[in-house]
């Protein structure tokens, strides 16, 4: 069989997770100016990024702290907003919106979620060869 034509889902998680962490880099650079605190940490995930080295699990746990501090930076952002309407049957409504720096943040991020999103994937793909194979072998 061609390997054209071969379906190999951890393959296609790899290739996802790669273009994933080439998008990521630059939000990782402005990240850093936004958290100051977390700039070797960005600076160390970037380039592991650029070498193709983010498979293992610290490299999740990494863009995991990171990306809670940004989530509490966000919500450190979000405002109440009264919109009063005669109109309506309760006098009007509560909508959270956020401030534009928190706003800016969040779109900043969203690359480095999905590498993250993209990295977890991987890992219940190898995992879930991992288990596969352990059963396989069980009923040898």
């Amino acid at each position: 069989m061609s390997d054209l034509l071969y379906d190999d889902p951890l393959h296609d998680a790899v290739c996802a997770a790669l273009v994933a962490s080439g998008q990521a880099r630059q939000a990782l650079e402005a990240l850093a100016v936004f958290l100051p605190r977390y700039r070797s940490l960005c600076a160390s995930l970037s380039r592991r990024a650029l070498a193709h080295d983010l498979f293992e699990d610290r490299d999740r746990y990494d863009l995991e702290t990171l990306l809670d501090r940004v989530d509490r930076e966000i919500r450190a952002g979000e405002r109440i907003e009264v919109h009063a309407d005669e109109h309506c049957v309760s006098g009007g409504w509560l909508q959270t919106v956020l401030t534009p720096d928190a706003r800016k943040l969040q779109d900043t991020a969203a690359p480095v979620r999905r590498l993250l999103n993209a990295l977890e994937q991987v890992h219940a793909l190898r995992r879930s060869e991992h288990v596969t194979a352990r059963l396989r072998e069980a009923d040898m």
